[in-house]
Formats: structure tokens, sequence, C-alpha cells
């Protein structure tokens, strides 16, 4: 894992998921369960998970949302299965940090926030133009390189929510385009090596709709 790429995705291996054979049987096994109880994260931690990833995907009309794909399970289940104690460490730290900001304590726990504290911060941290996100990135690498390949960088929690919220979002969005239930239904699916069909235009082959394989 590359450490100082890494530190843009707090805790996440958004940026280096590759669809492997072990993570798409994580993916695809992540079954929903009630109650969910996360096998990596805390009970709390995973309640603000399955919020930030139901609100960054939501149910649509026809398609299904990040609840209905389980996808708050698969981030917890590759944390717990497949990324090293470097990276766990550093998914802590993040969502530590994003849960401070966000208000979450003992007298005020995370079901009892609404969703407009979560949309507060994504507004935040998720639309900043590309300005504001290098002011952000700047800091961020600035902190790791004082603390060396082995130290720990020294990161406010502002930091760490703006590369938590930022890794949440780019794992919810890759698990979704993954997903068996996205790429075979709603997309039209044909499988290798299928037929030649010339030069046509996407909407006179598929209807518009994207394919997938």
């Amino acid at each position: 894992m590359d450490r100082r790429h890494a530190l843009k995705n707090i805790g996440l291996g958004a940026g280096f998921l590759v669809a492997t054979p072990t993570i798409l049987s994580i993916l695809e096994g992540c079954k929903e369960e009630t109650p969910w109880i996360p096998s990596f994260m805390t009970e709390e931690e995973g309640t603000v998970v399955s919020k930030m990833v139901d609100i960054i995907l939501p149910k649509t009309e026809g398609l299904p949302g990040a609840k209905e794909l389980n996808i708050a399970q698969f981030i917890d289940s590759f944390h717990d299965q497949v990324v090293d104690e470097e990276g766990q460490s550093m998914f802590k730290k993040g969502i530590d940090g994003f849960m401070k900001v966000l208000g979450v304590s003992g007298e005020n726990p995370a079901k009892k926030l609404d969703d407009k504290a979560y949309t507060d911060l994504f507004d935040k941290y998720l639309r900043l133009n590309k300005d504001g996100r290098k002011v952000y990135d700047e800091a961020i690498g600035e902190a790791f390189a004082a603390a060396g390949e082995d130290g720990e960088p020294d990161l406010t929690q502002d930091q760490l929510a703006y590369s938590f919220a930022n890794g949440i979002k780019g794992m919810t969005v890759w698990a979704f385009h993954t997903s068996e239930a996205i790429g075979e239904r709603p997309e039209v699916y044909l499988p290798v090596p299928g037929s030649y069909k010339g030069c046509e235009s996407l909407e006179e082959l598929t209807g518009g709709q994207a394919w997938s394989l």
C-alpha cells in the first residue's frame, strides 16, 4: 500500500480497489442482516457509515441504493478481511475524526442524528472546487511529509473528516458499479465474447443503457 498516496482516502482502499475474485466474493457475499452487527467497525461506526453511503447513493426509481446493495457491510468486511494493520488504523482515525466533526458523542449517539447533520458535512467536504480540495490535500501531504515514512502525521479532525468522507464516497461508487445487481440488471449485460454489431449507436443497440460485462 502506497502510504503517501493513501492519505487522500484515509483508511480506505478505494483508490486501489481492483475487482479481484476475493474482493468480488466479499462484495457479493454481503447480505442484509437484521440487526447488522459489524465485524470490524463498532456498532456506532457502522451506524455512521450506513447513513453516509445511503445518502451518497439513495434508492431511486428502478435502481437499488447503497442500503439495498449492503455497501456498508462490504466496507466493513473489506477492512476486516483484506486491509492491512496500517490501513485499518488509518480507517479508525478517519472515522473518529469524521464522527467528532459530525458531533457524535455519548450524549448524542449517531442514531439520533438526522440527515442534515451528514449533508452539511458532505456539502463542506464533497462539493469543494478544485482550489478548495488542493488546500486540504496540500495540508495533509505536508503533515505526512513532516512525520516521515514511519511516523504518525499530525492531522486535524477537519482534515481527517475530509479524507474519510471522500474515501467513503469513492468506495461506495466503486461497489455500486461493481455489484452484480447493477452490472447485470439495470445495465445491458453481454457475456464475453458477445457478438459484433458494427458501429451502431448506444441508443440503437441498448436504448441508451450502458454495457456491462
